[in-house]
């Protein structure tokens, strides 16, 4: 007998169990979220570095300035997508903080609907999609 080989089946179970904790919906959430964290990311830089590619549709920002808001948004976008890695291996605490994060974009955009008001607009629907994907569908996952 090989006393050498050993059972390998007992160890990849667990994670075999973990990848399939994670319903569809919360990874389409993960998705949706990391999309709007890069953008936020993107955005953001864009604000801070190269403030003369936005246009303003009218005199300015609703509250600060565009700088200040950059560095919010890179911010926020970065904690976005920390979050949506979180999603995607299952972690329960991402629920909450993907869910608070995208309120907060969410509310965050309307600062900048003045500035890009379609470019804002496509942030908070996909915001909406993220809360809706991760509240709506709780107890889905939670019997899975």
């Amino acid at each position: 007998m090989n006393t050498t080989m050993r059972d390998t089946t007992s160890e990849e179970r667990p994670r075999e169990r973990a990848a399939a904790q994670v319903s569809g919906w919360a990874l389409f959430a993960g998705m949706v979220l990391l999309l709007a964290g890069s953008f936020n990311v993107i955005f953001g830089l864009t604000a801070m570095f190269r403030g003369h590619v936005f246009v303003l549709v009218s005199p300015g920002l609703i509250v600060g300035s565009l700088t200040g808001w950059g560095v919010v948004h890179l911010i926020l976008g970065a904690a976005m997508v920390v979050v949506s890695m979180g999603l995607f291996s299952g972690q329960g605490w991402a629920r909450w903080i993907a869910v608070w994060l995208a309120a907060l974009n969410a509310v965050g955009q309307v600062a900048f609907i003045t500035v890009f008001p379609l470019w804002s607009l496509l942030v908070v629907a996909l915001d909406i999609l993220v809360i809706y994907n991760l509240t709506a569908h709780w107890e889905e996952q939670a019997a899975e």
